[in-house]
């Protein structure tokens, strides 16, 4: 039998550890590389749906305005209609308290006499004596 020598485990030294050292900063910078192009990947995937989504939504707000704004145009239509007839024109003014004239009536304002006409601008010109 051969006898054999007994292995002593040594020390890490100073160089490995500054090996081990730099792995785990290498692998800090890697992680927070990956996680940075995973955040990025992320919200290019989500912003773009979410953009839709509130665009859907005004979308869906505008075509209800323009419904009622129809609905209310249509009401309005009619009512304009209906106020062109004379024979409902003159119902609203009997409701109001209006009567209709027999005759026609004529109103005459008085007469005003007529200013002075305005002299030229030569006459007004003429006034000034100049040297």
């Amino acid at each position: 039998m051969v006898a054999r020598e007994a292995v002593v485990p040594v020390p890490v030294t100073g160089r490995r550890y500054r090996r081990r050292e730099k792995y785990t900063e290498r692998t800090m910078r890697r992680a927070m590389l990956f996680g940075t192009a995973a955040i990025t990947a992320l919200l290019a995937y989500t912003i773009p749906y979410a953009t839709a989504a509130r665009e859907g939504y005004q979308q869906n707000k505008i075509r209800t305005q323009i419904q009622e704004l129809s609905r209310d145009n249509e009401v309005l239509q009619t009512e304009l209609a209906s106020l062109k007839n004379p024979q409902i024109i003159e119902a609203y003014a009997a409701q109001n308290g209006m009567v209709m004239r027999e005759k026609a009536q004529f109103v005459t304002l008085p007469q005003t006499t007529q200013a002075a006409p305005q002299p030229s601008l030569l006459a007004r010109l003429s006034a000034f004596s100049f040297r």
